[in-house]
Parts: structure tokens; sequence; C-alpha cells
């Protein structure tokens, strides 16, 4: 791959990348945004599901938890019972690092959200951070969504959010650049692809971190498909979910962060 500085082609050897493996930047990324956007997220979350929270002892499992951000902000503050699977090894490794500084009891396992056996009896399932979208076969999301539905109690919430068609298309064909105190997060989308129903695209990340006065450079590259709003509502529904809304987003909120474009919030009951 080829990107020009100042009028000097630079070189990035992408070939050699694995596509969606985040252990190379996992603790970078984390640095750079997680807790920032667990944050942001939190607030319709706790919006959406602030009865349920205040409950004692619920179960919650975050499906594609990266590292535990958003798992253990919940369990520190209502003392859930959390749970938490994701594919990347090097996502869970900083997770269990971040439970251990917390204080917080947690139990994490690396899989793939498509094919592990989720346990049952869970309040609260979360699926954030458009870890769904990752997913690159769509028929595998009405999978997830029936596997999600099984984990689920009858008084239980699916909440997830995910990125629109129009932040595939639209927003990422340029640039986006996240900036703090001795790190860089950037980020370039490349080839887009149109299917039946979907959209799909590849995106380079790449964090600069500032260690012993030379900057790191950690890469990666994510492949992310995306599915309109009411596909997505019809297969909650084919699921099992009776109840299912999108959550609005307060323009001050969506305009917080440049991830918050075109991302969508749902919530879906039995």
């Amino acid at each position: 791959m080829k990107r020009f500085l100042n009028g000097t082609q630079i070189d990035i050897p992408i070939a050699h990348i694995r596509v969606n493996d985040y252990d190379a930047i996992a603790a970078a990324f984390d640095r750079c945004m997680g807790d920032d956007y667990a944050d942001i997220i939190a607030a319709p979350m706790l919006g959406a599901a602030k009865g349920l929270l205040r409950q004692s002892r619920i179960r919650h499992l975050d499906i594609g938890c990266g590292t535990g951000v958003l798992l253990l902000k919940l369990a520190r503050r209502f003392g859930t019972d959390a749970h938490g699977v994701d594919l990347s090894a090097g996502q869970i490794r900083q997770a269990k690092i971040r439970a251990g500084k917390l204080g917080v009891q947690a139990s994490f396992t690396v899989g793939d959200m498509r094919t592990t056996d989720f346990q049952e009896d869970f309040d609260l399932v979360t699926c954030n951070f458009d870890a769904l979208n990752h997913v690159r076969e769509p028929s595998a999301w009405i999978r997830i969504f029936r596997k999600v539905r099984r984990s689920l109690t009858d008084n239980g919430m699916f909440f997830f959010d995910l990125n629109t068609p129009n932040r595939i298309i639209r927003d990422w064909s340029n640039p986006e650049v996240i900036l703090k105190h001795n790190i860089c997060y950037l980020h370039c989308g490349l080839e887009l692809r149109r299917g039946s129903g979907f959209v799909r695209r590849k995106l380079l990340m790449q964090v600069f971190d500032l260690s012993d006065r030379f900057y790191r450079r950690s890469t990666a590259i994510v492949e992310e498909t995306a599915i309109p709003n009411r596909t997505v509502i019809t297969m909650l529904r084919r699921a099992g979910f009776s109840h299912v809304r999108l959550v609005p987003i307060a323009p001050a909120l969506r305009a917080s962060h440049v991830f918050m474009r075109n991302r969508a919030f749902f919530c879906a009951t039995p």
C-alpha cells in the first residue's frame, strides 16, 4: 500500500497483516480511545438498561468484549457478574490485566462469537464497539442473534451497536485521526465492496505511540460488513426477540466522538 506525505511516497507493507487481528495494537488502541469510547457508549446503554442494572448481581455477557473496558466499568459500578468473550488473545490479555488493576472479578474467554457456545441465564448481553460488524457473513448474524436469545433470561436484554452502511461508505472514504498526549490513532478506508443487501470494507488502522523518544507504529487491518438497520431488526425478530427498537442518540452525544458518526444502537428483549 502506498501513501504520500509532503510529496514523499511512503510504502506501508500490509500484505502480511492478518485481517481482524487486534493483537498487535491491543494495548495502544486501549490507551488511545478505550476508556473515552466506553464512557460514551455507556450513556445510551445505561438509559436503556437502568432498571435492569439496579437489580442485585445481574449476569452480564459481553461478546466481542475487546479489552473488557465496558464490561469492567459496569461490573465496578453495579457489581455485575461479568463474563467476556473475544476472538483476540491479545485483547483478552489486556482485559485480564485491566481487571486485576481495577480489582474487579470477571471471567474472560478467547472465542469466536460465531462458534462459541454461550452460557444461559444471562440478564444482559452486550456487543459493542461495532464488534458484530467484524462478522463477515450476514447469514451468521442471525445465528449469533439466536444464540444470544437462548442465552438470555425471559426478562433479559440484548444491547449492541453497529456501524451503519453510511459509516462504511461515506465516513471511511476519508482518514480519521485521534490525537492524545504522546499517542496518535489514524485509520484509512481501503477498497469498498457492495453485495446483495450489505456493504463491506477494509480499514487500515495505525497507532503511533511515543516510547523512549521514538514513535512506535502498531498496525492492523479490519474488515467490516454493514447491513441496513431495517434488515437487522428483521433478523432480530426472526431470532426470537419480540421487542426491538433503535435507541435514539442525542446530537451532542453523537458529536462527542468521531466513531459515533453513523452508528446505530439496538435494544432487543424476548
